[in-house]
């Protein structure tokens, strides 16, 4: 009460038609990303390279002198906030000041208007990049031409590649591949990489990366995630639990998505190449393994006896790298398999929600960006 006058009342209606005014957002969202899609050459140009990397330039300008991830911060505020809300709903039921059924109504009305503002800034931060051409129509490569063979190749090639580079490389006392100057070093490496990267293809120029590693590590181990990209802060959330190779590759996939590279396959051919354009050898390693382990799951596939071949040929410090990050994996209680399982549906939902129609197993398809790589860099050799 101010100056001896009764408080002014709520006005419930106001605050609907608010909830239901932001809620309108969400088909908005869906709506431009759907046009976007209809005109990707439209997209590329207005957004992918226009409006969309000046957004997350504007975004990143007070989250780069943070000493913290403030994507982290708002996620664990937001699941406070929620905590709450459900504690206060819960509470007024039961003290029968608020009914089951205006309970329920203001909850869903809260979450409509949230849902709605949260989406649509989504997508105009960063989401539309899911409607810009492919990677390969970008850099003129045609996809689906693959020949008999290519595949065996490839991971002939990546194989040898692989023990190649292992030798002389830094290990733990467990004779496990550690990186040289440890993975902060990684994650200050990444501005460099990507510009490199830039220069043999434009469409990846933008804003540098940022990139941090999240207290909340731990959780996202239990889910299965190696990063994160937040489009809301333009922060990359690598697990820092991760062992160092596959932190490196991790690295350079969630940055990649900060250059506006939405798809999974994308993203992790450009991590492979950004790890390739780099002049340290243990970068070049760790993208060569994990690009490796992408062509034996496929090669298995087609020919099981080949791929293990060359899983006989590989060196025993590869060897010993790939069983490390196998195990690193493997869930050990009943409970954590049924979290990760959680963690795995929810980025399945959240891919095939982006119109990538193979969800998680997406990422996978890498493989095709690879050999037609590998087809561009051999024509190119024999010219």
């Amino acid at each position: 009460m101010r100056n001896g006058s009764p408080p002014r009342p709520r006005r419930p209606e106001h605050s609907r038609r608010r909830c239901l005014l932001f809620g309108s957002l969400l088909p908005i969202g869906w709506i431009l990303q759907l046009l976007g899609s209809a005109f990707p050459d439209v997209t590329e140009t207005w957004f992918s390279r226009g409006v969309g990397p000046w957004v997350q330039s504007l975004i990143g300008i007070p989250v780069r002198i943070l000493p913290f991830s403030l994507a982290e911060l708002l996620l664990i505020g937001l699941g406070i906030y929620v905590s709450l809300a459900l504690g206060r709903g819960l509470l007024a039921w039961r003290k029968h000041t608020l009914g089951l059924g205006a309970m329920l109504e203001r909850g869903g009305l809260r979450l409509l208007a949230a849902g709605g503002l949260i989406y649509f800034f989504f997508v105009i931060a960063w989401g539309m990049n899911y409607a810009r051409p492919t990677f390969a129509e970008n850099a003129g490569w045609e996809l689906g031409t693959e020949k008999a063979g290519d595949l065996e190749r490839l991971a002939e090639r990546l194989a040898r590649r692989a023990s190649e580079l292992r030798v002389d490389l830094e290990e733990d006392e467990q004779g496990i591949f550690r990186l040289r100057g440890g993975k902060q070093g990684v994650l200050e490496d990444l501005p460099g990489l990507f510009e490199g990267l830039a220069g043999a293809y434009p469409f990846l120029e933008g804003p540098a990366p940022i990139s941090r590693r999240p207290w909340i590590s731990p959780l996202l181990t239990v889910l299965g995630i190696s990063g994160i990209f937040s489009p809301f802060t333009g922060e990359s959330l690598v697990n820092g639990t991760l062992l160092d190779l596959p932190f490196a590759f991790a690295a350079c996939h969630e940055a990649a998505h900060g250059k506006g590279v939405a798809r999974e396959d994308e993203a992790n051919f450009v991590a492979y190449m950004a790890c390739m354009f780099s002049d340290r050898t243990d970068l070049q390693y760790a993208g060569t393994v994990v690009a490796l382990n992408y062509s034996l799951n496929d090669l298995f596939l087609n020919d099981a006896g080949r791929a293990r071949e060359l899983l006989g040929s590989l060196s025993p410090a590869v060897t010993r790298d790939r069983l490390a990050m196998a195990e690193f994996w493997r869930p050990k209680t009943r409970t954590l398999r049924i979290l990760r399982v959680v963690g795995e549906e929810a980025n399945d939902t959240y891919l095939k929600s982006q119109r990538q129609s193979a969800g998680t197993a997406s990422y996978g398809h890498v493989v095709r960006l690879l050999i037609a790589d590998e087809r561009v860099r051999t024509s190119g050799a024999e010219r």
